[in-house]
């Protein structure tokens, strides 16, 4: 019974994560994606019971379900100020699954060998993820995602970024690069570095900047916290110099160069290279314009009630571009209020709390890449990295 809990905890964090209910929605079976969930906290909770971790939590555990539970209640108060209730109660739906997945992960995952199965789940899921990423930017007619909504949306001539078992490229970018941190600490040292360089080839291939960007970050605190395997201490500091240098590159736009210094360019299209070639600091690519439209509308919804919010949902669908803020704190800034926004961010204390620098590291990434992203606590694969990062790398 014990091996078939530790196989199902695996099974559980990697199907979650790699996103595998969108692929199963995608096929058509008449099964869709939410349904997947619904086994998933009894499950959970019943092992929990069975194992007695459910009386005997550690301590940033504990902490980590009253954040939940106080975010849960404060977006029960916003569903009374919204007019149309029917979206907002989805939504509400949809965080209140995500938080009882999240929570009912780490009261099974309470010993040690639990933790590594999950981590592992993790690790399978963001190799699975890059796989697929990177048969997708070298063939664009190869999708593995073939839900009607995305069907008729060809990549070749635009920018040609892939979206993997996740769809977004942004959002397939973000999971990939945090789910590698966390689960960095439990890969074989000898494979870690291997481990990390696939991923951040499937990163790449989507062409995000904040992914890119998250995974450099996250290879630099993984040097710094001493993660990769030993050496010497000259080739660790080349190593490490060579990620600034990438990481300078593509904050200045001079990704193409480099491209072109090594006769890369050919394997991209002009859209691709025009991308790259947009510095973090100027600014002046479509996207990031259309973002600061997004903010604004976003800053303006939160002024006209900042202290509850206009409501779950509110924000999702901004102007005339009907998108998201892109921005996880200006989302919940207007949709919960000012009260949202300090709970929200209480989260970061966690770590603080249990001075663990890793856990400090994994929440300086997490804040940083959820800068670029909205609507990231709905998504199932952050209901089990994000207890990971603050919670298991904290103990």
């Amino acid at each position: 019974m014990y091996r078939l809990v530790i196989l199902g905890i695996f099974a559980t964090a990697f199907l979650m994560t790699a996103n595998m209910q969108m692929y199963i929605h995608s096929l058509r079976l008449g099964i869709y994606s939410w349904h997947i969930f619904l086994p998933v906290v009894p499950i959970q909770i019943f092992l929990a019971l069975w194992l007695g971790n459910l009386f005997k939590l550690n301590q940033a555990t504990r902490l980590y379900i009253i954040w939940w539970l106080s975010l849960l209640v404060l977006m029960g108060v916003s569903l009374a100020f919204v007019d149309n209730s029917d979206p907002a109660v989805a939504v509400a739906t949809q965080y209140i699954v995500i938080a009882f997945m999240s929570m009912s992960f780490l009261a099974v995952a309470q010993q040690y060998n639990m933790i590594k199965a999950g981590m592992f789940g993790i690790a399978a899921a963001v190799i699975l993820a890059s796989g697929v990423s990177i048969a997708e930017f070298l063939d664009p007619d190869f999708n593995m995602v073939v839900d009607q909504r995305y069907e008729g949306k060809t990549r070749e001539g635009v920018i040609q970024r892939v979206g993997g078992l996740h769809v977004n490229p942004n959002a397939n970018a973000r999971i990939m690069a945090l789910g590698m941190f966390v689960c960095a600490f439990f890969i074989p040292r000898r494979f870690r570095l291997l481990f990390c360089l696939f991923i951040g080839v499937g990163v790449f291939t989507t062409v995000s900047r904040s992914g890119i960007s998250s995974w450099v970050l996250a290879i630099i605190f993984l040097f710094v916290l001493g993660q990769m395997s030993s050496g010497k201490i000259v080739a660790k500091a080349m190593g490490l110099l060579a990620i600034v240098i990438l990481g300078i590159a593509l904050s200045t736009g001079k990704i193409p160069d480099l491209l072109v210094a090594m006769g890369l360019d050919e394997y991209m299209n002009e859209g691709m290279m025009s991308r790259m070639s947009t510095s973090f600091f100027t600014q002046e690519d479509g996207s990031t314009s259309g973002r600061k439209d997004l903010a604004r509308l976003a800053l303006e919804l939160y002024a006209e009630n900042p202290l509850l919010g206009s409501g779950l949902r509110s924000a999702s669908s901004l102007g005339e571009i009907n998108l998201g803020p892109h921005n996880s704190m200006l989302q919940i800034a207007a949709e919960l209020g000012t009260g949202g926004l300090l709970i929200y961010l209480s989260m970061f204390l966690i770590p603080l709390y249990m001075r663990s620098p890793k856990a400090i590291a994994f929440s300086i990434l997490y804040f940083y890449s959820s800068m670029f992203s909205d609507g990231t606590l709905l998504k199932p694969a952050l209901a089990f990295i994000i207890p990971a990062g603050f919670v298991i790398l904290a103990t």
